[in-house]
């Protein structure tokens, strides 16, 4: 078609500008958007990795001077998950787990977990001798996500919905 009156009269007509405040509200999520998938696409999850019986810092509170910062988890997964069915990704890990009903072992590392089937930690407290007891075990996604205390629940989800929380507070 070139510029004649044919598209006009064929039903076309020039996109509608949207409202000045739907714009303003739609601008900030999708920069927060884009800010939380920039740093996933670049490469693998980075998770802190020790053991307390060899890194005194390992234990909490978390002192991580003696390591060399998050390591990349990489390699492949243990060939048990490998050769079975499903999904399987990295996940930052961190169990505290007591032995012999007196000394605390704190472990941070990757690990790797069949989505869709038991988590890490069930598959610990399965795997441990009758002298270990599990205190606590957490699995994250984050980056260095693993040096915590306490890891909180889905950080990046909780800012998602930052914008749609002002959006509702706001424009009303």
């Amino acid at each position: 078609m070139g510029l004649g009156g044919s598209a006009c009269a064929a039903g076309w007509r020039p996109p509608q500008r949207r409202p000045a405040a739907a714009a303003a509200v739609q601008l900030p999520a999708l920069l927060l958007l884009t800010v939380m998938l920039a740093g996933k696409g670049a490469g693998a999850l980075r998770c802190w990795s020790c053991g307390s019986d060899t890194v005194p810092g390992c234990r909490d509170p978390f002192e991580p001077r003696e390591l060399q910062g998050p390591s990349k988890c990489v390699g492949p997964p243990p060939l048990s998950l490998a050769l079975s069915a499903g999904n399987i990704r990295p996940v930052c890990t961190k169990a505290v787990v007591k032995l012999n009903e007196v000394e605390m072992y704190v472990y941070r590392a990757c690990d790797w977990v069949r989505e869709g089937r038991g988590a890490f930690c069930e598959h610990l407290a399965q795997v441990l001798p009758a002298h270990a007891d599990v205190r606590s075990c957490l699995t994250c996604v984050g980056d260095g996500c693993n040096a915590a205390p306490r890891l909180l629940a889905a950080p990046r989800l909780l800012l998602a919905l930052l914008p749609a929380l002002c959006s509702r507070l706001f424009v009303q």
